[in-house]
């Protein structure tokens, strides 16, 4: 399987998601001061590397992130979703999953929610939402992520 590696930033997120809407337009159901608040820089860089798929992982299709973490499949996180966005989008002028969501399984906010991102074809932006970490839907999948401290 060919990898992704994603190294995470000391910028804010909001910084990450300003960066975006230089490129596309980006909605998320957070405003910007919330997405800092509640997905803050981590304070160790980490590199953590993902299958290299436009669409979300296929054989993580209609598992919540209740029972990914449950079976200790460690998965992607908010910030790493939009940086692999930026970076994907920046390399080659597309975007990730046109067809499937992005369950980002390794992030919660301050009420327990799963964020959840793609591309939204018809609106022609980023979608940034949340559902609770129960849910599962067959076009629903995180991306799981494979971890390397640097």
């Amino acid at each position: 399987m060919n990898y992704i590696s994603i190294q995470e930033t000391s910028k804010k997120t909001s910084e990450i998601i300003a960066e975006m809407r230089k490129n596309f337009d980006v909605w998320s159901y957070l405003s910007d001061v919330e997405l800092d608040r509640q997905f803050p820089a981590p304070q160790q860089k980490s590199v953590r590397h993902f299958g290299k798929h436009i669409e979300s992982d296929p054989e993580l299709a209609g598992m919540s992130a209740q029972l990914l973490e449950r079976r200790n499949i460690p998965g992607i996180t908010l910030r790493e979703r939009l940086l692999m966005e930026l970076e994907y989008f920046k390399s080659n002028g597309k975007h990730l999953d046109t067809e499937t969501v992005t369950m980002c399984s390794g992030s919660r906010d301050a009420g327990g929610s799963v964020p959840f991102v793609d591309w939204d074809d018809h609106l022609k932006r980023v979608c940034i939402d949340w559902n609770r970490p129960t849910y599962s839907y067959r076009i629903v999948r995180s991306r799981q992520a494979f971890e390397r401290k640097i």
